[in-house]
């Protein structure tokens, strides 16, 4: 396996585990929100960029909220219970979406729950994710992507949701909180690698994934994002649609989310500056060292007229630079379609 100079040991035994195998991370660090009533559905479908209403029971989707510039307020991944909806999120996010949702609740039958307390959510990913979690479960779920259904795991009810973060085939895990340590132990003991926040980021990024607050916030316009598995095209009205669909008829943008490929072993901070021709041309949002490419590799916000193939000026930490060949996202992607 590729490695860069100064990547930790510990880092790189997780990064391969992903790659290669199968790693479990714990995903505390996400929030739930359920949605009740009625008019959840519709109330929904109105408000999200994706299209709620073709989502079946055991069923998900990736989402953002949008505001009426087109800009994002949240991103979300919306899981259809049957009776209810589950929105999940980033702990952070969570106020917002409340405060958002509520916002625009009017007449509507519809009730919001934090449930972020009942669930303890752990993550599998890798090529061998499905195989450790029939072990897991004594059973093969058959779930397809962005689909969900009740295991059972040492006897504890459990929900399974094949979803990845990091761009391998992988599954998160919602189970009783009281049974998040004995699960755990027995991924580990079925030979899964517990992977650590940094190791996510690098994965995270390879995969050429955006993070809301840090590759996306309140001032981008979705389409900017390249995230076209968040929208639907077909669905009609909802907040933020009007702008949206009026950049996708003109066909552009000014800025774009790509990939740099960085010269070196430096690695730019959150906001460093690209430049061709000391024309400032747009910023890095997030970087990590790829040990895939054994390069530094990062996710930056370009102005239009900057090509695939082009090279730019990336500023480094204590007024020195470095040289970015600009690609398309994702850097990685699996062998086999997940």
């Amino acid at each position: 396996m590729v490695r860069i100079p100064r990547q930790a040991e510990k880092e790189m035994t997780e990064y391969r585990a992903v790659r290669t195998a199968a790693g479990c991370l714990d995903r505390s660090a996400r929030a739930w929100l359920e949605v009740g009533g009625s008019d959840r559905i519709t109330f929904l479908h109105n408000l999200c960029s994706n299209d709620i209403k073709r989502l079946v029971p055991h069923q998900g989707c990736y989402a953002l909220l949008l505001n009426v510039q087109g800009k994002i307020e949240a991103d979300l991944t919306i899981w259809h219970l049957g009776e209810s909806h589950l929105l999940e999120t980033d702990r952070e996010q969570l106020a917002h979406v409340g405060r958002w949702l509520e916002k625009y609740l009017i007449t509507e039958r519809v009730t919001l729950a934090d449930r972020s307390d009942a669930f303890a959510a752990m993550a599998l990913q890798g090529p061998q994710a499905g195989a450790l979690l029939t072990r897991l479960c004594a059973g093969d779920p058959h779930l397809e992507p962005w689909q969900h259904a009740t295991i059972s795991v040492d006897g504890h009810p459990a929900q399974a949701m094949r979803v990845s973060c990091t761009g391998e085939d992988g599954y998160q895990l919602l189970l009783e909180p009281s049974q998040r340590r004995p699960a755990w132990e027995r991924l580990v003991t079925l030979g899964a690698v517990p992977v650590s926040h940094p190791t996510l980021e690098v994965l995270r990024i390879e995969a050429g994934i955006p993070r809301y607050g840090l590759d996306m916030d309140a001032e981008t316009l979705m389409p900017e994002t390249g995230l076209t598995d968040a929208v639907s095209y077909t669905k009609g009205c909802y907040l933020g649609q009007e702008i949206v669909e009026r950049i996708r008829s003109r066909g552009q943008v000014q800025r774009r989310l790509v990939g740099l490929r960085l010269a070196g072993d430096a690695m730019p901070v959150r906001g460093a500056v690209c430049r061709v021709a000391d024309r400032d041309v747009g910023a890095v949002t997030s970087a990590a060292g790829s040990p895939l490419l054994q390069q530094p590799v990062a996710l930056a916000y370009l102005h239009r007229s900057v090509e695939l193939g082009h090279t730019v000026t990336v500023e480094l930490p204590n007024n020195n630079t470095t040289s970015g060949e600009v690609v398309a996202l994702p850097f990685y992607r699996p062998k086999t379609a997940n």
